[in-house]
């Protein structure tokens, strides 16, 4: 709990201080785990605001509404009272399409600022990394390791053994941010 309790501090302290010298902020999260972290500040955070922009490192592609969707499992810990104070987030369609969702996500993603490279500009990137290696879906040993598209379908076997499609940053636009 008390890595939980210091990730909130880090995501509020670098929210302030984007929001006071540029007057916006962006991040990204990823599911599992970082959810319960999160779920720390309640409905009660800087982020809460008009000001700020929040996307997904990785979701799942199935309806937004499915108990698999990081978007769905978000909602009742922080997200719906973080939207309903102003909080924009770019949110996946709900396709179970891994190649029309991806290129549907960076779409979106590329609607934000962005960087000299033509990447979004995210302030903040909230990461775990698995037992295997992996972060946001991006496996290690899988060809979109080196992928310099922003977002990449990921279609494979998921670490319970099931097939699974999803999206995810490449590891070049989590690198930029």
């Amino acid at each position: 709990e008390s890595v939980g309790r210091a990730l909130c501090a880090i995501l509020e302290a670098e929210c302030a201080s984007a929001l006071a010298s540029r007057g916006s902020f962006s991040f990204a999260i990823s599911g599992g785990s970082m959810l319960k972290m999160l779920s720390n500040l309640g409905g009660e955070s800087v982020v809460a605001s008009d000001k700020c922009t929040m996307a997904f490192v990785s979701h799942r592609c199935v309806p937004l509404d499915d108990d698999g969707a990081t978007y769905h499992k978000a909602r009742p810990k922080f997200l719906d009272a973080w939207m309903q104070q102003g909080l924009k987030v770019v949110v996946p369609s709900g396709s179970d399409d891994a190649e029309k969702e991806a290129a549907g996500y960076e779409a979106a993603l590329l609607a934000l600022p962005q960087d000299a490279n033509g990447r979004p500009a995210f302030d903040l990137l909230l990461i775990g990394i698995g037992l295997d290696g992996h972060v946001g879906s991006i496996y290690p040993n899988i060809p979109d390791v080196d992928s310099q598209r922003v977002v990449v379908p990921i279609t494979g076997v998921d670490g319970m053994g099931k097939l699974s499609t999803k999206i995810s940053l490449s590891l070049a636009t989590m690198q930029a941010a």
